[in-house]
């Protein structure tokens, strides 16, 4: 699945949905819905069914319902990639395998793109942008949520546990320095990319890494230096990326959040939106409509001139602004779930990098002062319940709890 990414979104949606309607069709068949029994699928399911019928008082339900109703595939596919998909070892070792190649697919694309003009697919880069396979400037935000969690999990493959991972010190000797290598390459491409959120999530990844993965400590804070250096190099001699790292941001910092498209004015027109209707939200989906509302932009004449995207860019000022307060704290109902989980297993997430690197993905996608893309779009959206199903299947896997109950009884019930 990874590799579809390549292709396009639509057969990613495609493919997460047909793996939720499998799984479900499996548990029916199998007559096992143990997995109903978990505090953040219940958590889940509650708040699917809550946007749905919020969807009737929705500034537009039409929209709503068309956006609320299909968003049950989230969660469903995150409950299938942990609990049926990812059941041993090695499905582990091959996902993490088919992940890296993709990653290295798209630094090397990443990295043609900087220094031709031009993608494999001849696509012609943006000014201080690097897309790589994605058609749009997204590579640096990929490589940053999922591929720092993936390098970090093989890194575990192929240091931590070798009795686990079945690896001889010969093979290490040669993949190991490859694997750094190629980390240290992929951190460049993400510096590269002009994606600002995304450096910064970079940067606060590798110090959550130097303080967990000790015995890579030194070339983490080697490589916190070297990028810290470079950025100031790529500044000075690079004028796009001058423009784009520094003279954008200084400029869109001092503009009025009224008349700009930047993530503050997106950030301040949904608290506007929030102060009126701070219960029940908008509806899903709705904030791209009922922000080009004169009374929250008056400059709306058209959509070229509108302040509006097409949601907050913002987690969860998208929760609140959509579904209101009661939203918001049904999603982080499910969130306190997966935190119980880790802090009842933090003495093994300090031993284990491979259940860190699940852990790190989520922080990645929810820590709360970061911006970025929905957690609902059919392209980030379906990455993040990814990561959140992959997190899980590694405390289950490495727990020695697998969820099949036809194999095997017991569940890592967070």
């Amino acid at each position: 699945m990874p590799s579809l990414i390549l292709i396009g979104r639509s057969p990613l949606d495609i493919a997460a949905t047909i793996i939720a309607v499998c799984f479900l069709i499996y548990s029916v068949y199998w007559k096992d819905f143990n997995w109903l029994k978990s505090g953040w699928v219940i958590a889940a399911f509650l708040f699917w069914f809550f946007t749905v019928l919020n969807s009737f008082q929705a500034f537009n339900i039409e929209l709503a319902l068309e956006r609320s109703v299909p968003n049950i595939r989230f969660p469903l596919f995150a409950i299938a990639i942990s609990y049926w998909v990812l059941q041993k070892k090695t499905d582990l070792r091959l996902l993490i395998y088919v992940f890296v190649a993709t990653l290295i697919f798209s630094v090397v694309d990443g990295l043609f793109e900087y220094l031709f003009g031009f993608d494999f697919a001849g696509n012609e880069k943006r000014p201080g942008r690097l897309s790589g396979p994605f058609q749009i400037s997204t590579l640096g935000i990929y490589l940053t949520k999922l591929g720092i969690p993936m390098m970090v999990a093989l890194l575990a493959f192929l240091s931590y546990d070798q009795s686990f991972y079945n690896r001889s010190p010969s093979n290490r000797s040669i993949t190991l320095p490859l694997t750094i290598g190629f980390s240290i390459l992929m951190l460049i491409t993400i510096l590269l990319s002009g994606e600002r959120m995304a450096l910064l999530l970079m940067l606060f990844a590798l110090v959550l890494c130097s303080i967990m993965l000790r015995k890579f400590r030194v070339y983490i804070l080697l490589c916190l230096t070297l990028l810290v250096c470079g950025f100031g190099l790529t500044i000075s001699l690079d004028k796009e990326m001058q423009d784009r790292l520094y003279n954008n941001t200084i400029q869109q910092i001092k503009e009025n959040p009224k008349n700009s498209k930047a993530y503050l004015a997106q950030f301040d027109a949904a608290l506007e939106i929030i102060k009126d209707h701070p219960i029940l939200g908008v509806g899903s989906n709705n904030y791209r409509l009922v922000c080009k509302l004169p009374k929250y932009d008056p400059n709306a004449v058209d959509d070229q001139n509108s302040r509006c995207l097409i949601h907050p860019h913002q987690i969860y000022l998208e929760l609140w602004v959509n579904n209101g307060l009661i939203g918001l704290l049904l999603f982080c109902t499910i969130i306190f779930f997966w935190c119980k989980m880790i802090y009842k297993n933090w003495y093994e997430i300090c031993k284990n990098p491979l259940l860190f690197s699940g852990c790190l993905g989520a922080i990645l996608f929810l820590w709360p002062l970061s911006a970025g893309m929905s957690i609902f779009s059919n392209f980030n959206g379906i990455w993040f319940w990814f990561m959140m199903g992959f997190m899980l299947a590694c405390f289950q896997i490495l727990k020695g709890v697998p969820y099949q109950k036809h194999y095997q009884t017991g569940s890592l019930n967070p």
